[in-house]
């Protein structure tokens, strides 16, 4: 059987969760870290202990080598997401996804990217972030892999239409009204006259130069 380089391992860590059903929370809990830590591996701020890859193959019931990103280090096929017509989707990626911008859906993307539909799980188009209000969870340069829904979604993150162009922002429902919020502290809560909901992030992928 022929060898792949393994994978990144966020990408691996998020399509396994999307694989299992598994919550960040969840996973949390299982493995005895907090989610902004296991935010932070999906996100490649950062990686596992060796003793957490051990755990998070126990807990997929994967091979270790699944995880690893040495250099000296390789999988089996039968362990990789494979990039074929018939389990990827083509999406494209539109650029600069911030309060001010304009109707990107009006304009041509980018460029298009091969996503395994286990990770895209229901996205039509990809934007890449522009700001830092959802950080640590989102940051710059972050590609955002969205799945249309009109419908806001509590505690999740979302792509909003608002006043004055597009953000990202968590959703929070309370006593009947919804706020939008950011994940980045420095951030005050902002008020919008209007709201217009475009889609869940349905996953996020950290551009590595």
């Amino acid at each position: 059987m022929s060898k792949q380089k393994s994978s990144n391992i966020g990408f691996v860590i998020s399509a396994l969760l999307k694989e299992s059903n598994m919550t960040q929370e969840e996973l949390s809990s299982k493995i005895g870290i907090s989610r902004p830590v296991i935010s932070g591996w999906i996100n490649a701020r950062y990686e596992p202990t060796f003793e957490n890859v051990k755990k998070l193959a126990k807990i997929f019931g994967r091979s270790i080598s699944v995880f690893s990103e040495d250099n000296n280090s390789y999988m089996d096929e039968k362990d990789i997401i494979p990039l074929t017509d018939k389990n990827t989707i083509r999406i494209p990626i539109y650029i600069d996804i911030s309060a001010g911008v304009p109707n990107f859906l009006d304009e041509d993307p980018s460029g298009y990217e091969d996503v395994p539909r286990i990770i895209a799980y229901g996205a039509k188009f990809a934007v890449r972030c522009n700001g830092d209000s959802m950080t640590p969870t989102i940051s710059k340069g972050d590609i955002c892999y969205i799945k249309p829904s009109i419908e806001a979604i509590d505690g999740k993150i979302m792509l909003v239409k608002v006043d004055d162009g597009f953000t990202l922002k968590r959703i929070k429902k309370n006593k009947g009204k919804i706020e939008l919020l950011s994940d980045n502290k420095k951030y005050s809560k902002t008020k919008y006259k209007s709201i217009e909901f475009i889609g869940l992030v349905v996953a996020t992928k950290r551009e590595i130069a």
